[in-house]
């Protein structure tokens, strides 16, 4: 018994000695990805439709809706978002025939931030009616932190019946730009 004794130390010894000689091998990883800045800008619906103008519109001398549109914005950088027309004159598109310039300024498009039901936290620069123009004119800024961002735009149109008698459909094209701030 003690020989069996002898000979299991020895075979543990041994098989201790041999962990213990063998040198144990690491490899070091990583694993990595490059996160570029990102900023997404959506606003929807891209189109507003006052509909069809009556002379009470006339009378009281413009259009209104608000949180006619929604714009999102998704930064991880900071950013501001601008606005500008695309024309210096509203498009009228008659019944029948091509549509052309009116006398219509791009200005009597008039937007404003709304800050109800707005998410996230940012500055509004746009806060009082402002006549839309052909120069970029800046409507909100933020993005201290990586997030998303979100506002509703109300919309005013000026009539004036001498300057708008013409029937047909008008239109403006305008322009929203988001912006990394430096």
């Amino acid at each position: 018994m003690r020989r069996l004794w002898v000979v299991a130390a020895v075979g543990a010894v041994a098989v201790a000695a041999l962990f213990v000689g063998i040198s144990q091998n690491q490899e070091i990883c990583t694993v990595s990805y490059q996160n570029n800045h990102f900023l997404a800008l959506e606003v929807d619906p891209a189109d507003v439709d006052f509909g069809p103008v009556s002379l009470d519109d006339y009378a009281r001398g413009y259009l209104e809706r608000l949180h006619a549109q929604r714009v999102d914005v998704t930064a991880n950088r900071p950013w501001f978002v601008t606005v500008e027309a695309g024309e210096p004159f509203w498009i009228r598109s008659p019944l029948y025939g091509q549509p052309h310039e009116t006398t219509k300024p791009c200005e009597d498009l008039k937007l404003r931030t709304s800050d109800s039901n707005s998410i996230g936290d940012f500055t509004f620069r746009l806060t009082e009616y402002t006549g839309v123009e052909l120069e970029p004119q800046a409507v909100a800024a933020g993005g201290g932190e990586t997030g998303f961002y979100r506002w509703y735009m109300d919309f005013r149109v000026d009539l004036d019946l001498t300057r708008d008698q013409l029937p047909g459909l008008y239109y403006l094209i305008y322009l929203y730009t988001l912006f990394p701030l430096q």
